[in-house]
């Protein structure tokens, strides 16, 4: 089945999927009077047109995330530090406590919050739903007394038994937070840091799926103490989130401005259990029950206040969220009060087969603060009295449980899902032989026989002969069928050290003989490239000359062979090629951030975009620019200079091809803005890209994974499942009607070849996809935004003849410092994607611009933050054909 029948069957069945969780949402509560009324329970959070699809940050938040250099976190609004409100909030009834802190009481639920779907909540009714009052057994308890104050993280964690999560698990991001134990209030605690300048969400597993597994597929309750301290911004958090598995799990987001977001995340989707009532602001906020005062958005009102939260797994009536205020003198003070009451039918995934078993601590971006007493118990009842003897503990040994899931065949061995463990179940193979070989393959999962027992780890490839193997398979990402972007659709690489072009050679020949169909080959400065099909299966194979390595991927997201996507045209005459570099709103002098330039508007200073005017009039549209520099006037501008260069003044703009450098939202926000806007004015033909795995140890690539989601969704939406995509790979060559597209570098290119792990430096701009772009006897050379590792590898590979260049786009918006790869291009005009003024902010980008400015003839050097200017070859020369005015105005907040 090829990609994009996949693409078509992934939208039906989304459809159907849609259609079932919309049914699954329409529900029936009983009020407080015993009468029925019908209610939406719950709703995705990702439907809207303005909501960021595909992103790890739940409903509620103000964060505006950007790869800009320079953009720190900000500070946060002190907390209010104003006597408290101790007036009664409405529907309570009891006394607020006057004693010291409470750690332990039955919750007393005077308060339920409203189930309507709006955000700003009104007086909330009393209901007699409560916990019932039978405690169940103890799981787990941890109120971090036994041990002594350790400041170490690493420590910390050993004594306690908990294990950092990370991508390579599923993880969204790479853990950034430090654990400590303290004592604060008289009581020891457990200590969160997570508040410096790289600081992001962060996951620490407090109970394993194989530990709690078991247990989770019941009703059960945990609950924790917190006191929040310092913050970047009002809005983050630290939550203790349950049937985790990295993918999917449920979570309580209690914020510091005393607002919730009672949520099922699932993989990039958030679904909200009760109607969005623990994110209200008005009468009925969490605030307002809790502490008496008004909801400030900036005001990080909890901080310094110790709270208990209480959620309550129940699998058949829904979740519900209690919480209750330690800290004397407030109207919360004491007691339990309901602050969330979802519904079991809010999404078809409430269930614990199609989530995770583990209990994690989550800290929700640049967050601090204190963690105590936390407790799980089994059933939905009062909090047990005797915690002496819980049943696990996070270093108990073995399976809670398993439950097997697959064997129906061996292309889905079965396995525990808890503990991972093989089950016995699994049907056997079923080889038959390879024609022409002594080889066998298996007819249902395709894996050869000679590698059932070899150390060659791509079993459904014929292995290479020779060299040492990588110990491990290179994840190298994924394309456009999946938002989701599941871990099993992830292409898949080996690589081969200490081999040569001959064992390169002998392995081709392996694969014809193995009934493999070569569809491309090249050969440039002694590396060799090819590429091979057989019955829908893509193999890419390259051999680079200066590190004596092969690579083997396989592909498996591309829509077809290199031959079938590109197409040809012979220009006429009067045709027109011509390249153009669109201009963006950028900062003067390249303040960094979102910051405020001269004129008092805020512009980022990253982002680029350029467009080719093919010669049978299509276009092709390289990156996209950011987000923030696309508003209504940018996106009505690009349109009419679409309309401009074509000549086409109605009818559809047809664009030939787009192809996104890398994962960062300035090189595909703006553009697919544009895109929802005049979608019905344009087709897309033709998508390429190489965006690596967020399955791995790099804990740099994850910042790209929401944005390549997003991606995925608009392209989906706007111009559905005919868009052909390829994934492209080092020394690919394809052609758009007159102009050739050469594929020099891609994050592939930097992989250690012994244990498959990326040297991208801890720099994801080095996951840059480089071209060499011809046309009319010119190269341009796109950069993307490659530092110094990724421009080393491109030098080391290619030969000083291969790297001189005609026209040179400068990396990173002039902030890396490759002058080494620029004074080997030697261009003669030169393309900045940055303003003029920002292109010489600093000691290195001076630098940076007088390396290229020595090659640039006539003063040829334009900055995409001055305007639009367009590159023509005019009787073999470089001609300058256009310019204009950059459009758009500044930065006011909005997302994509």
């Amino acid at each position: 089945m090829s990609q994009k029948t996949k693409r078509h069957l992934s939208a039906v069945l989304s459809v159907l999927l849609l259609l079932t969780v919309i049914t699954g949402m329409i529900g029936c509560r009983k009020d407080g009077d015993g009468t029925i009324t019908t209610v939406t329970p719950g709703t995705s959070l990702s439907t809207s047109d303005t909501t960021a699809p595909g992103t790890d940050e739940p409903t509620g938040t103000s964060d505006a995330a950007t790869s800009a250099p320079g953009a720190d976190g900000t500070t946060g609004t002190s907390p209010d530090t104003s006597a408290p409100d101790t007036s009664a909030p409405d529907s309570t009834t009891d006394t607020p406590a006057t004693s010291g802190e409470t750690t332990t009481a039955k919750p007393d639920n005077t308060t339920s919050p409203s189930t309507s779907g709006t955000t700003t909540a009104t007086d909330a009714p009393t209901t007699s739903e409560t916990p019932a009052p039978v405690p169940g057994k103890v799981l787990y308890y941890e109120n971090f007394d036994k041990y002594g104050d350790i400041s170490d993280s690493k420590t910390t964690l050993s004594k306690l038994g908990w294990n950092v999560d990370t991508t390579a698990n599923g993880a969204y991001k790479n853990n950034t937070s430090l654990y400590s134990i303290k004592v604060i209030n008289g009581s020891r605690r457990l200590y969160i840091s997570n508040i410096s300048d790289k600081s992001t969400d962060s996951y620490v597993i407090v109970l394993t799926a194989a530990q709690f597994g078991a247990y989770h597929e019941k009703n059960y309750t945990y609950q924790y103490d917190l006191i929040y301290d310092s913050a970047a911004d009002a809005s983050r958090y630290i939550a203790l989130v349950s049937d985790y598995n990295g993918q999917a799990y449920n979570s309580f987001h209690f914020r510091n401005r005393g607002t919730a977001n009672s949520q099922l995340h699932y993989f990039s989707q958030w679904y909200t259990y009760d109607g969005g009532t623990a994110s209200s602001t008005g009468s009925g906020s969490i605030v307002k029950k809790l502490l008496g005062k008004n909801y400030s958005e900036n005001t990080q009102v909890f901080s310094g206040v110790n709270v208990s939260i209480r959620y309550v797994v129940d699998w058949t009536r829904g979740n519900s969220v209690y919480m209750r205020v330690n800290t004397p003198g407030y109207p919360g003070t004491g007691k339990w009060t309901l602050v969330s009451k979802g519904s079991a039918k809010a999404t078809e995934y409430f269930k614990p087969e199609s989530l995770g078993g583990a209990i994690v601590l989550k800290t929700g971006g640049k967050q601090c603060g204190y963690v105590d007493n936390i407790i799980i118990w089994e059933g939905t009842g009062d909090e047990p009295t005797d915690k002496s003897s819980p049943l696990l503990t996070s270093t108990t040994k073995g399976c809670s449980g398993h439950r097997f899931v697959g064997g129906e065949s061996c292309q889905n061995p079965s396995k525990c899902t808890y503990c991972g463990a093989a089950g016995s179940n699994t049907k056997p193979h079923n080889y038959v032989s390879v024609p022409g070989t002594s080889d066998t393959r298996c007819s249902v999962c395709h894996a050869y026989g000679s590698n059932a027992s070899s150390s060659w780890l791509l079993k459904t490839v014929p292995s290479y002969q020779g060299g040492k193997y990588s110990s491990a398979l290179y994840r190298s990402g994924q394309g456009i069928d999946d938002p989701l972007l599941l871990k099993e659709n992830e292409s898949l690489m080996a690589i081969i050290s200490k081999t040569n072009a001959s064992g390169f050679d002998d392995y081709c020949k392996k694969l014809e003989s193995y009934g493999y169909t070569q569809t491309y080959t090249n050969m440039r400065d002694g590396n060799l490239y090819a590429q091979y099909t057989e019955d829908g299966q893509i193999i890419y194979t390259y051999y680079t000359a200066s590190a004596a390595e092969v690579r083997v991927v396989l592909d498996k997201n591309s829509d077809c062979a290199n031959d079938s996507f590109g197409y040809t045209y012979t220009a006429k005459e009067g045709d027109r090629t011509i390249l153009y570099q669109y201009g963006v709103p950028m900062h003067s002098t390249a303040a960094g951030g979102n910051a405020v330039d001269t004129d008092g508007q805020k512009r980022i200073n990253c982002g680029m975009m350029y467009v080719m005017k093919l010669a049978d009039n299509s276009v092709y549209i390289l990156d996209g620019g950011g987000y923030q520099q696309f508003d209504d006037a940018q996106c009505d501008g690009f349109m009419a200079f679409l309309r401009e260069i074509t000549g086409q003044p109605t009818g559809k703009i047809r664009i030939a091809a787009w192809s996104v450098s890398h994962g960062h939202s300035d090189h595909m926000g703006g553009a697919a803005l544009f895109f929802k806007k005049y979608c019905s004015q344009l087709t897309l033909e033709r998508v390429f890209f190489n965006l690596p795995s967020y399955y791995t140890s790099t804990t740099i690539f994850t910042d790209g994974r929401g944005n390549h989601s997003k991606l995925i969704t608009y392209i989906q939406k706007y111009f559905g499942n005919d868009v052909k995509f390829i994934q492209v790979h080092t020394g690919q060559s394809f052609y758009l009607a007159d102009v050739k597209i050469n594929v020099m570098y891609t994050h592939e290119d930097i992989v250690n070849a012994s244990n498959a792990v990326s040297n991208v430096a801890n720099d994801f701009n080095n996951s840059s996809t480089v071209l060499d772009i011809e046309f009319n006897g010119k190269s341009f050379w796109l950069l993307g935004d490659i530092n110094a590792p990724a421009a080393n590898v491109i030098i080391k590979n290619n030969s000083a003849e291969t790297l001189k260049c005609d026209i040179v786009q400068v990396a990173h918006h002039v902030y890396n410092r490759i002058e080494s790869l620029y004074n080997k291009m030697q261009a003669s005009v030169v393309l900045v994607p940055q303003s003029s003024g920002g292109a010489v902010k600093s000691a290195g980008m001076r630098s940076v611009m007088n390396s290229v400015k020595k090659y640039a003839q006539d003063g040829m050097i334009y900055y995409a933050g001055d305007g639009t200017d367009g590159i023509e070859v005019k009787d073999g020369k470089l001609t300058h054909v256009y310019h204009e005015k950059v459009l758009g105005g500044g930065y006011t907040g909005w997302s994509w």
